[in-house]
């Protein structure tokens, strides 16, 4: 017999197990291949800058490639990953439209590159700006950024360090593609870690200031600045950096990964086993048999059609006739067949047109619906649900996306709705909005 309580607690111990296997297996799989080591932060910086790229989240990208770009400045060598970096920089200013860092970074990469070499997934044909003439355009940069720097530093000495941070974390990552000017850039690590101190930002208060130090010397500021003010200035550089990696996470061996999964994966079979496919599965499906007759006073079914349209190039409109349909029934099983045209007017070329299918409903006790909707000969919606709203006030369920395609013409659709309840009544209604 049916145990409401055992089939709770099967449903609570299975998530529990889910989530600690889940754990398990994501630590395990992020830690295979290590051995002692840690992953390096900066290809796996590039690694989240290059994915969010190719997923269209140019912002998210420019994001992590401004912080990698900085850290690359005091990084020695590694000039071909250097080069990439730019790349991917270049190529992401350029979907961000901002022209003059997209030839910046460009120039850069082909540098270090050569013309023409790429990475998976950027297409050179596609950026209009790497083929610029990279002569000047490095020329007067140094101007800009002392201008910048000029404005954080106003901005700090006037107490509004936020500001101060935005414009040297900015500062910073445009610093990464200028060579030599050691002077200016140490002065910039100073201010960028007493910015970084008055914000409360310990660690990359004491890193810049470790930086300004390498490059300065100790003891040199800036006009105005009083190192004797600035607590983490006088950190241990060396200890500052010993404790970083020590408190980086140890790598596991190769074999206890493996054994970790191979364990996680037993349990979760076991577990997968005994819900869904054991003699007693809480989970598994029971056959049922449920035959009703439907009675209503308020039925009728309505299609109304609008398009969602995307473009290429210049707005267009798109028509369909007819785009109304009222076939208005009281019987079970209704079902009707119509043909609709699709036309366009405007510029620009079409590139898809969808459907999207909302369904107004109403009436009965317990109420069910089976909406069938066939286009040229193929189902592209099989979908039941139960309502219990009264005729004077029904409820709404959409369906997305019934219909999609990418060219204009005739298509035949069949609608069809099956009913069944004590009393009821329903309302239908399909309705695509035209962005």
């Amino acid at each position: 017999m049916f145990s409401l309580k055992k089939w709770t607690l099967c449903k609570v111990l299975a998530v529990i197990l889910c989530l600690i296997i889940a754990g398990e297996a994501h630590y395990a799989l992020s830690q295979q291949g290590q051995g002692s080591g840690q992953a390096d932060p900066l290809e796996t910086q590039f690694n989240t800058a290059r994915t969010a790229y190719l997923a269209g989240d140019f912002e998210a990208a420019k994001t992590v490639l401004e912080k990698l770009i900085a850290d690359l400045e005091g990084v020695e060598g590694r000039d071909t990953f250097k080069g990439t970096t730019y790349l991917l920089a270049g190529a992401t200013y350029e979907q961000l439209k901002f022209r003059e860092l997209a030839i910046k970074y460009d120039c850069k990469a082909k540098a270090i590159l050569g013309a023409g070499k790429t990475i998976e997934g950027i297409d050179l044909k596609t950026l209009k700006y790497y083929d610029a003439d990279c002569g000047g355009v490095i020329a007067g940069q140094v101007g800009v950024l002392e201008i910048q720097f000029n404005d954080a530093r106003a901005a700090y000495f006037a107490g509004n360090f936020e500001v101060a941070k935005t414009l040297l974390e900015k500062l910073i990552a445009d610093l990464g593609v200028i060579e030599g000017q050691d002077t200016f850039k140490g002065t910039t690590y100073l201010l960028a870690g007493a910015t970084y101190e008055k914000l409360k930002f310990r660690e990359l208060a004491i890193k810049y200031y470790c930086k300004a130090k390498a490059i300065l010397g100790a003891g040199k500021t800036i006009e105005g600045l009083d190192l004797k003010k600035l607590k983490y200035y006088t950190a241990d550089c060396a200890a500052a950096i010993a404790g970083a990696v020590a408190a980086a996470p140890k790598g596991r061996s190769f074999f206890g990964s493996v054994f970790g999964i191979l364990l996680s994966v037993a349990i979760l079979g076991g577990v997968v086993w005994y819900l869904f496919f054991s003699k007693n599965a809480p989970f598994k499906k029971k056959a049922t048999t449920t035959t009703t007759t439907f009675k209503s006073s308020c039925f009728s079914t309505t299609w109304h059609f609008t398009i969602h349209s995307e473009w290429s190039g210049s707005l267009g409109d798109v028509t369909l006739t007819p785009n109304q349909v009222p076939q208005p029934s009281e019987n079970n099983g209704w079902e009707d067949q119509v043909t609709y045209t699709l036309a366009s007017s405007g510029g620009g070329t079409l590139l898809s047109v969808s459907l999207i299918l909302d369904i107004t409903i109403g009436g009965g006790d317990n109420a069910k619906r089976h909406d069938i909707v066939t286009i040229d000969g193929v189902e592209r919606l099989n979908q039941s649900n139960s309502f219990s709203q009264a005729c004077s006030s029904p409820g709404t369920i959409k369906y997305d996306n019934v219909y999609s395609r990418s060219s204009l013409g005739s298509f035949t659709a069949k609608h069809k709705v099956e009913l069944s309840s004590s009393v009821g009544s329903i309302a239908t209604s399909m309705k695509v909005i035209q962005k």
